[in-house]
């Protein structure tokens, strides 16, 4: 199972307010977001090699990548941010229970990944043009 999908939802409804907040709650979102995305990063390098494939030297056996799975759940849940339908998704995917060390490494890779690309859609948003119709009068 791909968590792909999760990329088209967002943050949900704990981000979805932050331009309302005054600017010291958006400090403090932003300052939050930051940190989960360094946290994430870390975790990401720590488990890949330098052409971000499994480094399995790094994740010797499948209690280590397990343990690397549960440190995934608690960057997102102490992101202070609703991640809950990633973490639906990481503890219902079978690639992450299976028995092959590369299958579970590649799974979270993905996790990851997908975690970081959501921080940084909401730290770093588009900004498009936007169009206006020409006046009718």
């Amino acid at each position: 199972m791909s968590p792909s999908g999760a990329i088209d939802r967002g943050l949900g409804p704990a981000v979805k307010g932050w331009k309302r907040a005054g600017p010291s709650a958006r400090f403090s979102a932003m300052a939050s977001l930051g940190m989960t995305r360094r946290r994430l990063v870390a975790l990401f390098k720590a488990i890949t090699d330098s052409a971000g494939a499994p480094d399995l030297k790094a994740v010797p056996s499948l209690r280590a990548a397990a343990a690397r799975r549960d440190e995934l759940g608690i960057i997102l849940k102490g992101s202070g941010h609703d991640f809950s339908f990633l973490l639906a998704r990481l503890e219902a995917d079978p690639d992450l229970s299976s028995l092959s060390r590369r299958r579970r490494l590649k799974a979270l890779i993905d996790y990851t990944r997908v975690a970081i690309g959501l921080v940084d859609r909401v730290l770093w948003p588009r900004r498009g043009r936007v169009i206006v119709s020409a006046n009718d009068d």
